[in-house]
Parts: C-alpha cells; structure tokens; sequence
C-alpha cells in the first residue's frame, strides 16, 4: 500500500530524485533539468545576473538550485526551508548579532552574515538602501523589511534574523 501512494505521489506531482549533490560546480543530469522539478525560466543569482533553476527536496528539504544553460553546472543554491540546519545548528529565522566587519554586502543584492562551517552563508537581507516600508493594500499590509546595513548609523553591533542559506560562484 506505501509503495502505491508513493508511487501515485510520484507520478501526480513529478517529483522526481535526480541525485542532486549540493555543490557548486556539480553538473546536473539531464532528466533532472527536463523534468517537473523545472518550475519556471530564470532566477536570479546576482545583481544583474539570472540563470535557469530546478527546485528539488534533498533529505525533505526545499532547495532552489541555478546553473549555467550550456554546462549545467551549479552556480547557486539557496534554501528558505525552516527545517534546514547548517553544521553551525543555525536556520532561517535565527537571530545574529553581527559587526559591520561580520557582514559581506553584494551590491544591489544580497546581505551575508559570515559563512558558516559547513560553507552555507546566511542571506541578513537585502542591499536596498532603504528603511522598512509599509504599503497598505486591498489584501491586507505589506511591509518590507529595513536594508539591514542602516542599523549601523545607531550601533555598531546590530542583530538580524537569517532569511535564507545560500551558496553561490
């Protein structure tokens, strides 16, 4: 009976175990790229830099993972999964207290916190240059959150709450 609902799940959904290694550089299998595991075109992976991606559960844990379209090599790897544990015992949601000297800014991108021991580094935010924001809508409020960067101007350590792990080239 376990074996039917597996495989009923497997087939309804597409989901499908491509041997993905979470490593940069590693080349993914053709069928993993063809398959329902590919949700949409492009994501992007730098500031002005997009690249095609899969989205595939490795040990139950949601990644989405970019390469390049002409090698199929991994060029980034990034998880928002409140299950994920790095070696370090961090997850999204865990709180940082950070030194400016701790922090790695990619402009016009992604905000990381130091690497942890097992290469992941922790995405603290994003390189707006803006304050929070609040936009009330007909659904309801949306805020976004600070650029992180601008607790600096009252502290010199700030603490931040880890969005995402990502791993990038």
């Amino acid at each position: 009976m376990r074996i039917a609902i597996m495989s009923l799940l497997i087939f309804s959904f597409g989901w499908l175990d491509c041997g993905t290694r979470l490593q940069l550089g590693w080349i993914l299998p053709t069928e993993c790229i063809h398959s329902k595991n590919k949700f949409s075109k492009e994501i992007k992976v730098g500031v002005d830099t997009f690249d095609p991606f899969i989205v595939d559960w490795i040990d139950d844990i949601e990644y989405s993972i970019a390469y390049d379209e002409k090698t199929r090599e991994i060029t980034y790897i990034n998880t928002s999964d409140p299950d994920f544990i790095t070696g370090n015992n961090l997850k999204v949601g865990s709180c940082l207290r950070l030194k400016r000297e701790d922090i790695t800014i990619v402009q016009g991108w992604e905000i990381y916190g130091p690497a942890t021991n097992d290469g992941w580094y922790p995405v603290i935010g994003y390189n707006t240059g803006r304050p929070e924001t609040v936009h009330e809508t007909d659904i309801g409020r949306i805020v976004e959150e600070a650029d992180p960067m601008l607790a600096f101007a009252n502290s010199s350590v700030i603490e931040v709450r880890i969005r995402s792990f990502t791993k990038a080239k």
